[in-house]
């Protein structure tokens, strides 16, 4: 995998000039759900997180899921085929992706990543997500990473049980 220094430029030049991608500046590091949705107002669920994945035979991942959800990397790992996945460690998230980690975007990551976005998102009419920067968060309708990034799209979300 290539080394990506810093990306923020391919988010400032294909994202954040359309009108419909708004670029929302915290002033601060979001580093929970609940400090994010403190800041922005927005609901938990509008709140979306792009997770980083390595499988063993050396693919990349990047699954973007609402913030409460917990990934279940039982089926994302039959879903893609890999006997194991890791998460991508935040001492690696600049280099594979030019971007901070705690402020990865659901746009604009490199053509290693394959992305995939839960069914669950496109639920929201707006969602916040990573910046690029932790102190960073992107504002788009859900549907616009669909049509931007050709994601796979599939249910990617642990379901908890009934309590």
């Amino acid at each position: 995998m290539s080394n990506h220094k810093n990306n923020m430029h391919v988010l400032e030049e294909r994202f954040y000039s359309n009108p419909d991608i708004k670029k929302v500046e915290m002033g601060e590091p979001m580093p929970t759900t609940d400090h994010a949705v403190k800041l922005t107002g927005a609901a938990p669920r509008e709140i979306i997180k792009t997770l980083l994945l390595k499988s063993n035979k050396d693919q990349y991942y990047a699954v973007i899921l609402c913030a409460p959800d917990r990934l279940d990397q039982n089926k994302l790992r039959k879903l893609v085929k890999a006997k194991k996945l890791r998460f991508v460690r935040s001492e690696e998230v600049m280099e594979l992706t030019g971007y901070e980690a705690g402020g990865v975007p659901p746009l604009g990551l490199p053509s290693e990543f394959q992305l995939l976005l839960d069914e669950n998102v496109l639920e929201q009419s707006r969602v916040f997500g990573g910046g690029g920067k932790q102190e960073l968060l992107m504002e788009l309708n859900p549907h616009l990473i669909e049509t931007l990034a050709k994601p796979e799209i599939n249910n990617y979300k642990l379901e908890e049980p009934e309590q």
